[in-house]
């Protein structure tokens, strides 16, 4: 029998403390502001012969590690129209300047994400984008869909959705 289960991770180790402000134009953005990100991510796969769908825990260390490189840092949008982007080696530092106001930040706080703006839709995208980066193990664990749903209070949840379409016809 072909059949599928799906999973939802919501746990207490995926979440992640972060800083950053959404830009709105090239004229308005929010002042720089923290949130404690709180994930569940949703797997459906085929089960095996075995009667196993496949070892999640994998995908829980992975999700894991993602949230630990954004946390306690400040998430800077490297894509975003209005956000000029400025490293210094020699000082360690990067200037960011939005609307000509310069800002001076350490690097070591920073986390620079392929993004256009750090918001929960954003956020949730990039986490599927790293959570399907890996072709070969999707296949191989007969992963077809995967949620990812970040939220920063009740009752406010974004979610961004994969689907395999490689046996679609």
């Amino acid at each position: 029998m072909n059949s599928s289960v799906t999973i939802k991770l919501n746990r207490n180790d995926l979440k992640f403390s972060a800083a950053h402000f959404t830009i709105f134009s090239a004229t308005e953005r929010e002042k720089i502001h923290g949130h404690n990100f709180y994930l569940e991510i949703q797997f459906t796969a085929g089960v095996g012969d075995n009667g196993i769908f496949f070892d999640y825990r994998k995908m829980r260390k992975k999700v894991q590690s993602l949230c630990k490189k954004l946390n306690e840092k400040f998430l800077i949008p490297e894509q975003s129209d209005y956000l000029n982007i400025s490293r210094n080696s020699d000082t360690q530092t990067v200037d960011l300047t939005f609307n000509k106001q310069k800002m001076t930040l350490l690097s070591d706080d920073l986390v620079f994400l392929p993004l256009k703006n750090i918001t929960s839709e954003e956020l949730s995208r990039w986490f599927l984008i790293e959570l399907t980066r890996n072709k070969e193990e999707l296949k191989e664990n007969k992963i077809s869909n995967i949620c990812a749903s970040i939220s920063t209070t009740q009752g406010h949840r974004t979610q961004s959705e994969w689907k395999d379409h490689s046996n679609e016809k």
